[in-house]
């Protein structure tokens, strides 16, 4: 674990340090819905503190105006970037004593139903196989925090979709620009319909699949709802599910393919 952890925070790190715009570094980190992202924003900040020693350093020994206008230029970047990723990890930081200290009572975990196709495999498996390895991270904080319950008090991360009749009754959860989507079983059920990569905001994939995929299993999903009126079905329907969802949870943080 500490050797993937090492790599996630080199990877990170990589990937903002040559950003110089605000905005730019805050699409490029992590959501704080990640497993370890107290951890990986340590990490980034450890590193960035070990470059700006190094231009410190560099910028003692040199005498030529232009480099030394370059390293001043690099440390002012590398400052504001450690100030950034501070402000994250102290937003997160409370966020989860917050979480810890207030968390709603009437928040309990929910059992994912997963939707099948005609051969008895997931869509989920199916939809994974157009999601990049790197998401995963971003996958596992979706089914997580469906699985959690906090769908219900995370706004931001979570909505009912209104704008189109076809999507009545469909909700989604987010982590960056991962999507998973499903509808309501029951109190304590969830039906999970797809998962995906939001390619843009006026994407025509975006908007088919959802409503594809809802006419696609809308027969299973009443056979399931008559079903989890019988106690005993319903038992193993929730048995047989819970199961499936500690194997993929635990795959996807081998960074398997399912």
């Amino acid at each position: 674990m500490e050797i993937r952890l090492d790599q996630l925070r080199n990877s990170y790190y990589e990937a903002i340090c040559n950003l110089t715009k605000i905005e730019d570094i805050e699409a490029a980190l992590p959501t704080s819905a990640y497993p370890n992202f107290c951890d990986l924003i340590e990490g980034i900040i450890e590193r960035s503190y070990e470059e700006l020693e190094y231009l410190n350093g560099e910028l003692l020994e040199e005498n030529d105006p232009s480099m030394r206008e370059y390293l001043e230029e690099g440390i002012r970047i590398c400052e504001s970037r450690i100030s950034h990723c501070q402000q994250k990890l102290k937003e997160a930081l409370e966020s989860q004593q917050i979480k810890e200290d207030i968390i709603p009572e009437d928040i309990s975990e929910k059992h994912l139903i997963f939707a099948t196709t005609d051969s008895g495999r997931t869509y989920f498996e199916r939809d994974l196989k157009s999601v990049p390895e790197e998401t995963y991270n971003d996958v596992i904080a979706c089914v997580e925090m469906l699985k959690n319950g906090m769908e219900e008090s995370n706004v931001e991360k979570a909505r009912s979709f209104s704008n189109h009749p076809k999507l009545s009754g469909l909700h989604e959860i987010k982590s960056y620009q991962t999507r998973v989507i499903y509808r309501k079983l029951t109190e304590d059920c969830v039906y999970v319909m797809l998962v995906r990569q939001k390619k843009d905001d006026n994407s025509q994939i975006d908007r088919e699949m959802p409503i594809n995929r809802k006419q696609s299993t809308a027969t299973q999903f009443d056979q399931i709802k008559k079903a989890m009126e019988d106690p005993v079905k319903r038992n193993e329907i929730i048995r047989q599910n819970d199961e499936y969802t500690g194997t993929l949870l635990t795959q996807l943080k081998d960074e398997k393919r399912i």
